[in-house]
């Protein structure tokens, strides 16, 4: 949902991002149901923990409260812009503000290495 319009750098990251909250709920779920929680699927939630600690970094360092969570919820729960701004109370133009002023910040931030690692650029 909208991922196409960001930069490929942000979108692959974005991707990796919303994997690794989608396990993390399942997992989280699993322990306070007393699932199991198979060992491949913890080695992926540790793999995509480390994947995306740049992007994590960079919106907790870079990012003001509430930028962090308008982004969070349009490209990792990929939640619509009525319901951002019902959450929020903004208008439709503020959250649309600040989601292309945080892209920009973060886009500025992140690089992608040849081999696709995602790292923090300063």
């Amino acid at each position: 949902m909208t991922l196409n319009r960001l930069p490929l750098k942000l979108q692959k990251a974005f991707i990796d991002l919303q994997e690794y909250q989608k396990i993390n709920s399942e997992y989280i779920n699993s322990i306070s149901c007393d699932d199991n929680f198979q060992k491949w699927q913890i080695n992926k939630l540790i793999k995509l923990h480390v994947k995306t600690k740049p992007l994590r970094q960079a919106i907790r360092k870079y990012l003001a409260d509430i930028d962090q969570y308008i982004i969070i919820l349009r490209y990792v729960f990929k939640m619509p812009i009525k319901e951002i701004m019902e959450r929020t109370g903004y208008c439709k133009r503020s959250v649309l503000y600040h989601l292309s002023d945080s892209i920009a910040i973060l886009n500025k931030h992140i690089s992608i290495s040849k081999k696709g690692k995602i790292y923090l650029r300063y």
